[in-house]
């Protein structure tokens, strides 16, 4: 499988932007590329809808062997790009055997990282549990987000209700295709409609949710990632 940084993502969108081709060598500038305005050029050049998955993969034992085999992409399709939290900053593509892909995602900080980025992104009063799924809209700079935890939902399992998440998403995303309506809208209403709870939050666009993670991950040396099978 191949492990990818967000900031190559961003890059690359900024690249087509600005027409610039061949463009090589390492990130030195970090503040460049946190600006809304860039990051949101991710939508434009981008198909897929975003989402950040918060687990341990040292506890989330069964959601990380979804993400390991390979099920979660091919449950998923093209058109989702799932963000996790890896334990290095990458600064290209990196190629990971299936084996090995614990050594990058394992927990190895006595922050809980996941849990930091999603609460930041919501009300302080509203309580957090993780693993959780928090989905962005479909719309350049809209501020419609959910998060979805896996625990408590009547009687689901972790694994369980993340695949019903994922399930809800395509099937959402196939109706929607190419419709300018809200993906948000859609799924909240499947997951009412599959007693799943969720907290929905309108404060914050994809491009500022991603400045904050940048930001925590920084100060311990971790990155944010997108992996294809």
């Amino acid at each position: 499988m191949n492990i990818i940084p967000i900031s190559k993502f961003i890059i690359s969108a900024q690249q087509r932007s600005q027409k610039v081709k061949n463009a090589t060598g390492l990130i030195e500038d970090w503040e460049s590329l946190l600006d809304v305005n860039t990051i949101e050029l991710l939508r434009q050049n981008h198909s897929a809808f975003f989402s950040f998955l918060a687990f341990d993969a040292s506890v989330d034992k069964d959601i990380f062997e979804y993400i390991e085999t390979g099920a979660l992409a091919g449950e998923s399709g093209e058109e989702f790009m799932v963000l996790y939290i890896i334990n290095k900053i990458l600064n290209s593509p990196t190629l990971v055997k299936e084996n090995d892909l614990f050594d990058f995602m394992e927990v190895r900080t006595e922050r809980n990282l996941n849990k930091e980025i999603v609460k930041s992104f919501f009300d302080s009063k509203i309580n957090i549990t993780i693993p959780g799924l928090l989905i962005f809209d479909n719309i350049a700079f809209s501020k419609k987000t959910l998060f979805v935890p896996f625990i408590g939902q009547n009687n689901y399992t972790k694994l369980d209700c993340f695949r019903k998440v994922v399930s809800i998403m395509a099937i959402a995303e196939t109706k929607l295709r190419g419709k300018e309506d809200s993906i948000i809208d859609k799924i909240s209403i499947q997951l009412l409609l599959s007693n799943i709870e969720y907290s929905k939050n309108s404060s914050y666009t994809f491009g500022e949710f991603l400045i904050k993670a940048f930001k925590i991950l920084k100060e311990v040396k971790s990155d944010l990632i997108a992996i294809f099978v």
